[in-house]
């Protein structure tokens, strides 16, 4: 994702496991000073460079619940 400084875009993140059923339970952005992510997922761009966000994700499959977190997107500012 490129963004320039001031814009806001909203990143989405659909899991698909088979047979899970989960929620986002957050977001977590490596250099909160490039870019920076609220709890609906809408990045907005604060300063030129690049940074990686992740998402927190819960999910079910059977009787086992599984808390993870997997590398979303490179967020580049110019």
């Amino acid at each position: 994702m490129t963004l320039t400084v001031g814009e806001t875009k909203k990143i989405t993140y659909k899991m698909d496991p088979v047979g899970a059923i989960g929620t986002i339970t957050g977001w977590t952005i490596k250099d909160s000073s490039i870019a920076k992510v609220d709890k609906e997922g809408n990045v907005t761009a604060l300063k030129q460079g690049t940074t990686t966000i992740y998402c927190n994700y819960r999910y079910r499959v059977g009787r086992t619940m599984i808390y993870s977190s997997g590398k979303l997107a490179t967020i580049t500012v110019k």
